[in-house]
């Protein structure tokens, strides 16, 4: 099981994130993370829409219906 999947797992437990697959919510996260092209959104913005995409995705996952 590689690192992320794990980090994940351990989410899923503490109740941080919803009990889903947790090789889906890595692959969702890995995805996001290969749609950006830092060259293209540039060195200066990337670190902020990084954060802010990490950020809305995480509040996606934590909302409580």
């Amino acid at each position: 099981m590689e690192r992320g999947t794990l980090v994940i797992n351990a989410l899923i437990e503490r109740g941080v994130l919803p009990k889903d697959d947790s090789q889906v919510i890595t692959g969702i996260i890995q995805a996001l993370m290969m749609l950006l092209h830092k060259d293209e959104i540039g060195e200066e913005l990337f670190p902020k829409v990084i954060d802010k995409l990490i950020e809305y995705v995480s509040e996606g996952l934590t909302n409580k219906k």
